[in-house]
């Protein structure tokens, strides 16, 4: 009788596991059609030719380099997938995986520790984003690799009023592996704040340990020298769009921290002013300063922005910008002095021809006001013409 019980009780557990394995899937196959139902897929695919007059030498681009002028180029193909926070409680959760893939790619330099780089494939961002309900706002984490927080200009072409970087752009650092907050105070007012590996773009990056020695996960001696993270912070003011100056938007920010492989860290002070003077004129200042933890080095760079947008699908955009240092640093410096010091002009008529498609002609001229860095020369001048599907 007892051992008949046992059956009995045996057949309703398995019955119950049964159960609450099928509620299980059924919980999972929900959770799975409302992650994949609320994914978004973009991208763009980036192209240029370019002509170079004079020499094919040029210092302080990004994208742009020597190894592009005069020619037809693509520059790279970008795929994002995103998912915005979501969930059924207070807590909601999503992610972004934003992929590189071309030439400009090794630019990023977001190669993990481990690779040996150079595959024309990077890992622009891969986080998970979090959403915590405190205060009025809300709390936005994001944990994984992310765009930095400082800086006028982005990677991605699309997102810049020129194509051509700037000579900042060129000093900033690009992405991060670590913690990424940011929290709105008002409406008017947010802060953003980062806590990384390293100053640079490397995926799971460390600096040097204070003997010198790179952590290298093939040296049996190779430690991290724990505590030098890079920190980040930002803050935001926002003009209301019903008052003076509506709109404007003043943004500074500062990351201190150690690159990959360096022993000495490094300090970027950066301040931003965007302000839309009417519904078709806008215009920008930004500027760079860098300390450089080493004999006293600096560098610093200043821009100003004017847009003008005739129509909706013609516009164009202006870039002045100055730049120095007493450390070679763009590529261009004094054989003794190593100092640099530039000025640049960079214009750009954006005419949209087609549908997601963004179309750009560019002339950008640069000036030393220091040595002869363009080839023996101390100009450099270029037409660029610039294609982007975006999709």
């Amino acid at each position: 009788m007892k051992r008949n019980n046992l059956v009995i009780k045996s057949s309703f557990a398995a019955m119950g596991l049964f159960c609450v394995s099928v509620t299980g899937l059924v919980a999972e196959e929900s959770f799975v059609k409302t992650a994949v139902s609320s994914t978004t897929i973009s991208g763009f695919v980036d192209t240029s030719a370019i002509v170079n007059f004079g020499n094919n030498t040029v210092v302080g681009r990004t994208i742009d380099t020597t190894e592009t002028m005069d020619g037809f180029n693509f520059h790279m193909a970008n795929l994002t997938l995103s998912s915005e926070p979501v969930g059924s409680g207070q807590v909601k959760a999503g992610y972004t995986v934003e992929l590189l893939f071309g030439p400009a790619a090794n630019k990023l330099g977001s190669t993990s520790i481990i690779s040996t780089g150079g595959d024309d494939i990077a890992v622009k961002q891969a986080y998970v984003d979090l959403f915590i309900p405190v205060g009025e706002s809300g709390l936005s984490l994001q944990m994984g690799t992310w765009d930095t927080i400082v800086g006028y200009e982005v990677f991605n072409s699309a997102g810049n009023p020129n194509f051509s970087r700037s000579f900042a752009f060129f000093l900033e650092p690009f992405v991060h592996t670590g913690l990424k907050g940011s929290y709105e105070i008002s409406e008017s007012v947010a802060i953003n704040f980062g806590i990384a590996d390293a100053y640079t773009s490397s995926i799971n990056g460390r600096p040097m340990n204070n003997d010198g020695a790179n952590f290298d996960p093939d040296v049996d001696n190779g430690e991290v020298r724990h505590g030098d993270l890079t920190y980040l912070g930002a803050l935001s003011l926002t003009m209301p769009e019903d008052g003076p100056l509506a709109g404007a938007n003043l943004y500074v920010g500062a990351a201190h921290g150690a690159s990959v492989g360096a022993a000495s860290q490094d300090t970027l002070y950066y301040a931003g002013l965007t302000i839309p003077v009417s519904d078709v004129i806008s215009v920008g200042f930004s500027n760079d300063y860098v300390d450089y933890d080493e004999d006293g080095g600096y560098a610093n760079a200043s821009s100003f922005y004017l847009s003008l947008f005739a129509t909706d699908q013609l516009s164009f955009h202006n870039r002045l910008e100055y730049a120095k240092s007493n450390v070679a640093i763009w590529g261009g410096g004094d054989p003794v002095t190593e100092e640099e010091e530039y000025i640049g002009e960079t214009f750009t008529i954006q005419y949209d021809l087609f549908d997601n498609v963004l179309t750009r002609l560019e002339a950008r001229w640069d000036h030393a006001l220091e040595g002869a860095p363009f080839g023996g020369s101390e100009d450099s001048v270029s037409l660029i013409g610039n294609v982007v599907y975006l999709f």
